[in-house]
């Protein structure tokens, strides 16, 4: 049997921990916590869990980030789902986001030899704009300098990884945003659809770019971690040429 009640200020954990060079921490996080019974995460009814974690205004300044993120909203627990509803704004970007991931013990422990329930997650991500720009730095290796030549020219990156969901977790979500921006790229009305059921993963992305539409469908069959299985299928209407070539040259390739 466990009770926890905690009341955290993280100007504090300055004096407890060294922080990288350039990071920051501030805020406030309240949590409450009770625990009983025997952990088997092939039965989530034998623990019975309660918790909440209040996060109130924590300013989080971590590299390579180079503004804070200021986040704030809930995470709650149980025997058999964590939960969280949060807000978070850095510089001109700011998103909300709610989630849920149910038998996570499963993940936590494993089966204990017996097949345990799948773990399964929900997540909804919405922000009216996320300025990637102002949030990271630009990588030295995506800057080309000539003496004499004017401003910088950003290059796009040499590859792109294919973004799936984890292996062993069935997962359904989505993520909208009405502005991006992007390596100097701008996209508007960014949708993506993602969806995974025993291994196999769908993803589905729409985004508005030089007055045109871009959609990218991915497949792809995880099963087998060693072969990754996948296609990938981009649609392009009505986008001015020149503006294709930069944003998509890395694919182009």
């Amino acid at each position: 049997d466990m009770t926890m009640s905690a009341s955290v200020n993280l100007l504090d954990m300055k004096d407890l921990i060294t922080l990288p060079p350039g990071a920051s921490l501030s805020g406030s996080i309240q949590t409450s916590f009770t625990a009983k019974g025997e952990v088997d995460p092939s039965n989530p009814e034998k623990l019975d869990v309660n918790g909440v974690a209040n996060l109130k205004d924590v300013a989080v300044l971590w590299p390579p980030l180079v503004k804070p993120a200021v986040v704030n909203g809930t995470f709650t627990l149980s025997s058999e789902a964590i939960g969280e509803n949060l807000s978070v704004v850095t510089g001109q970007s700011s998103l909300k986001m709610t989630a849920s991931v149910k038998n996570y013990l499963t993940l936590i422990l494993g089966g204990n030899g017996k097949k345990p329930p799948r773990p399964t997650a929900e997540f909804a991500i919405n922000s009216p704009m996320i300025n990637v720009d102002e949030i990271l730095p630009p990588s030295g290796n995506n800057k080309k300098e000539t003496a004499g030549a004017g401003p910088e020219v950003s290059k796009a990156p040499e590859s792109v990884p294919v973004v799936v969901p984890p292996p062993g977790i069935d997962l359904e979500g989505t993520i909208t945003a009405g502005r991006i921006l992007y390596m100097g790229v701008t996209m508007n009305n960014l949708s993506v659809r993602v969806k995974a059921k025993n291994d196999i993963s769908d993803v589905f992305i729409k985004t508005g770019y030089s007055g045109g539409v871009i959609t990218d469908k991915i497949h792809a069959d995880l099963r087998n971690m060693k072969k990754v299985s996948f296609t990938n299928s981009i649609s392009v209407s009505n986008v001015e040429i020149n503006d294709l070539m930069i944003c998509a040259s890395n694919f182009i390739k």
